[in-house]
């Protein structure tokens, strides 16, 4: 058996006794809540996207065709341990870049403990492990797989501080270019701490990667800050205020859309605010700056975003709920190569929700982007219609949903352009 294969060999094993073996034992166990509980889910997606919806609109348009797929198994602790399964795949079959074409199969595994559970503090144990497998289709020497494990411990003390310290390993190999092999180490610390009866709640995490060897265009060691603070005024027309601010290095690895290959530092800064303006009416003013430099793709670019949104409550009573959403934003991006891919987008959305209680539910939202570039050329008005319903069954143990969307997009100087994708799924609970 080939080395690579170890790490998902390990995993089904492991996922087979738990399942198989030990199932028949587990169901005359009592959880943690007193009752025996678990989830399977499951979904299919297929259709046509572009990676400017992916990258966040770091890039321009590149069609693609995809399709995936995810069958996913939670437990909740039995006495005290408990575990989750997952395995996704997807494929992409680019329209101009062949190069890019590609599938991905992942395996996640979680495996935890409670040391201590009580009312007012619990300690947790988890380890999570994961293996994916990148392939090209023309382009082998990019094809890559990766298995990285993390163990954690997690200590809770109610209403008072959330601690969580976590390192780990992650290992990349290229069969096709072993100078492309990396050993990152990572370990992280997230803290929250909550005062005033949890009004007040200050939170932040440090993380650190480190290579085992340097490699040309990559950071061998990188940081990762963020801190954040929220606090709730219960007042009439100011209920809650969120800040949270980052910074640090990543990997374009870490982040299963983008294709290509390469580092970067970020910086982002958030600030949203919710309003309670009567009994059903509320609002929410959110902005957000960003900026990011990479090391190698020549895309350094930095902006804002601004949204206003609003949700009013139609009808909501033991039956039935019924209610609106409103968002109206406005994004900049300034690039400091291409200038040419300067940009304005004013964003408007609506969608009505419908909720028929502990039966059914559906939502039907309509989204329109216009977008103003340096480069007339590039100008273009982007439309969406999204439709979504979800159906319970079996005494609300089984969950059936399907999402629609479409696009259409109108440019200044190209063919107009649609696109159409389909989300089914299911989830069961025991």
């Amino acid at each position: 058996m080939k080395k690579r294969f170890l790490p998902v060999f390990c995993i089904l094993i492991n996922a087979i006794f738990y399942l198989v073996i030990l199932s028949p034992f587990i169901k005359a166990e009592e959880t943690v809540s007193g009752i025996y509980k678990g989830e399977f889910f499951s979904f299919i997606e297929t259709g046509k996207k572009s990676t400017s919806e992916d990258y966040k609109e770091e890039d321009s348009d590149a069609d693609y065709t995809y399709a995936n797929y995810q069958v996913k198994f939670r437990q909740d602790p039995i006495k005290r341990a408990g575990c989750d399964l997952s395995f996704f795949a997807y494929r992409k079959d680019y329209d101009t870049s062949d190069a890019l074409d590609n599938k991905s199969r992942i395996f996640k595994a979680k495996w935890f403990y409670y040391l201590q559970k009580q009312k007012e503090k619990s300690l947790k144990f988890d380890i999570k492990m994961q293996y994916k497998e990148k392939g090209y289709y023309e382009s082998i020497e990019s094809e890559f797989s990766q298995f990285m494990i993390s163990p954690s411990l997690e200590f809770r003390k109610k209403d008072i501080y959330t601690l969580d310290f976590s390192s780990g390993f992650n290992k990349y190999d290229y069969p096709g270019d072993d100078k492309k092999g990396q050993l990152k180490y990572s370990g992280k610390l997230d803290l929250c701490r909550y005062f005033l009866e949890k009004k007040l709640i200050l939170s932040g995490d440090y993380g650190i990667e480190h290579l085992d060897h340097k490699q040309e265009g990559r950071d061998r060691t990188k940081h990762n800050l963020s801190a954040g603070l929220d606090y709730v005024f219960a007042k009439p027309y100011i209920h809650e205020i969120e800040t949270k601010i980052k910074w640090g290095k990543r990997d374009t690895k870490d982040e299963d859309e983008r294709d290509e290959d390469s580092d970067y530092e970020y910086r982002r800064y958030k600030a949203k605010s919710f309003h309670k303006i009567n009994n059903r009416l509320n609002t929410g003013l959110k902005y957000e700056f960003f900026k990011k430099d990479y090391n190698v793709i020549n895309l350094d670019h930095k902006g804002f975003y601004i949204e206003n949104g609003y949700d009013y409550e139609v009808r909501d009573d033991m039956k039935k709920r019924i209610w609106l959403n409103f968002d109206m934003g406005r994004k900049d991006t300034i690039y400091s190569e291409r200038t040419g891919n300067d940009y304005r987008k004013i964003t408007a959305n609506i969608k009505l929700n419908y909720n028929r209680k502990g039966n059914w539910k559906t939502s039907l939202g309509f989204e329109g982007n216009f977008y103003k570039y340096r480069n007339f050329d590039n100008d273009k008005k982007r439309y969406y219609a999204r439709w979504s319903g979800e159906k319970v069954l079996l005494k609300n143990k089984l969950n059936v949903s399907a999402d629609f969307k479409y696009r259409f997009t109108n440019y200044v100087n190209e063919l107009d352009d649609e696109q159409e994708s389909l989300r089914l799924g299911t989830s069961y609970e025991f």
